[in-house]
């Protein structure tokens, strides 16, 4: 499906958001996500994911969290951290539900937008904002994290205090989560506990370990290292087809 790209300028927290949007070309109504990125910013690895899932018929809007710092924040993942943990740092709970809210408010300004279905992805510090998001605003009606992260505890807890495990209970829709075994940012344990949580709570839960693979193993800029950090190409492909198949089971 061919599609459009653009940039906008989002009213943020203080200052303007830039959204990076895709969508399908065709004159018609679409179901649309909005899109969290990785820790290493919006970078050109995400902005192509943003574009695939535009042609798989879905309007995106991936807002760019790191804007409190400056626009097009993007970082390399290698061992010197600190600039971007300077930039997680700029990261709270409450700025996120609000950058959240302004990303749903300028799809459904979209004329090519169905604002009744809208959903969220989201992808390591992503996937935990996915879910946040959708535990807060009562419009986002499907959600897919793919090894969230800080899921109980957070590594920053006076910015990001909530527990979002706690918060499922005002999740509007279903929720699919997506990791791998040897992920020590997102332990199985961790992704088994949050299915416990869910079921307590009656909502409905998928979730997906893959093997041989750990943390971003989406990401194909990213060649796997010891430590089963990186991209994996057997769990990339079957994830892409268990969160198209999902969101287009609830959102088409």
């Amino acid at each position: 499906m061919d599609i459009t790209t653009r940039w906008v300028d989002a009213p943020g927290d203080g200052k303007s958001m830039p959204v990076y949007v895709a969508e399908p070309s065709e004159a018609s109504k679409f179901p649309a996500l909005v899109y969290f990125h990785i820790g290493l910013g919006l970078n050109e690895q995400h902005q192509a994911m943003v574009r695939r899932l535009a042609s798989m018929g879905f309007v995106v809007a991936a807002p760019e969290l790191f804007y409190r710092l400056g626009p097009h924040l993007i970082f390399e993942p290698t061992p010197d951290r600190e600039a971007r943990d300077l930039a997680m740092a700029s990261l709270s709970d409450w700025g996120l539900i609000g950058d959240a809210r302004t990303a749903l408010n300028l799809l459904k300004e979209n004329p090519r937008v169905d604002g009744m279905r809208i959903g969220t992805i989201g992808f390591c510090i992503g996937g935990r904002i996915s879910i946040l998001a959708a535990s807060v605003h009562s419009d986002i009606r499907a959600t897919v994290a793919a090894y969230a992260t800080e899921l109980r505890h957070t590594g920053h807890p006076l910015a990001r205090p909530i527990d979002v495990s706690e918060l499922v209970g005002g999740l509007n829709g279903p929720l699919l989560h997506l990791s791998g075994e040897h992920d020590s940012l997102c332990t199985p344990d961790i992704v088994k506990y949050l299915a416990t949580v869910m079921r307590d709570h009656n909502k409905p839960f998928e979730y997906e370990i893959y093997s041989d693979c750990g943390h971003a193993f989406f990401d194909e800029d990213i060649p796997q290292r010891p430590g089963y950090f990186g991209f994996h190409e057997a769990s990339c492909t079957a994830g892409w087809e268990r969160s198209v198949q999902f969101l287009t089971a609830h959102l088409k």
